[in-house]
């Protein structure tokens, strides 16, 4: 039974048994940046269970959005294979569960959240702006994540450690205010990073990135969804025959 677990946990992975050597590694490398860069700065002003709360509340979204939408078509392979249906609707299954649970998290966060944010701020009108760019986002990860896993398995592998470095090396555990002053403008060329320092800035006392940054982020998002469109147009045609 472990042996069968194993091959069905890389099946068809290009890279194989690499994975439990990969996954260790890049969680190593991801603690000693931390520890070593990030933890060593200090930001006075701030309640850390606000920053924490807020980040891990949205980022969690864009990361199941990317994870679960991964499997949203291959494991629903008997029943395309038998009715002709759009595998879009099998993503959108998936995706609109994901907002659902993302609006009770709200409710809770709010709840939360209310004791220490300060409602007379201007910059929370820009919030629902904010969280419209991450609905987006997470809509156009869960439908490339589904169409592209039914031909390339290593993906199921690969996402999750892309979004785990996405969560490490974008403000989601910390403020943008951690990051020393020589990187942050490279940092914020991150659109993820971007996206989620425009979050800490509509809620909390935090610097907005610069101009250059917004529009980086804005071209990041739009070419996003071009290229979602392209890849389901070009990718779910024959996407039974990948089975």
């Amino acid at each position: 039974m472990t042996s069968k677990s194993h091959h069905t946990h890389l099946y068809r992975s290009a890279l194989g048994g690499f994975w439990h050597y990969l996954n260790p590694a890049a969680q190593m490398g991801i603690y000693w940046f931390l520890f070593v860069v990030v933890f060593q700065r200090q930001t006075p002003g701030l309640n850390p269970f606000l920053i924490i709360v807020t980040g891990i509340t949205h980022y969690l979204f864009l990361n199941q959005c990317a994870i679960m939408g991964a499997t949203s078509v291959s494991s629903r392979e008997q029943v395309l294979l038998q009715i002709r249906l759009e595998p879009l609707l099998m993503v959108a299954v998936t995706y609109f569960e994901l907002v659902r649970r993302l609006g009770f998290t709200l409710v809770i966060f709010a709840l939360y959240a209310s004791f220490m944010i300060d409602w007379t701020r201007w910059e929370l009108l820009f919030y629902p702006l904010i969280l419209a760019t991450l609905l987006l986002a997470g809509g156009c990860l869960a439908t490339i994540s589904g169409i592209l896993a039914v031909y390339m398995r290593d993906l199921t592998q690969i996402i999750p450690l892309v979004m785990r470095l996405g969560l490490y090396f974008s403000p989601v555990i910390y403020p943008i205010t951690f990051i020393p002053e020589n990187l942050v403008d490279i940092y914020l060329f991150n659109p993820i990073a971007c996206l989620f320092t425009c979050l800490q800035w509509s809620i909390m006392d935090v610097p907005l990135p610069g101009t250059a940054h917004l529009v980086s982020m804005g071209c990041c998002i739009l070419a996003l969804v071009v290229a979602t469109s392209w890849i389901y147009g070009r990718f779910a045609p024959n996407v039974t025959k990948a089975f």
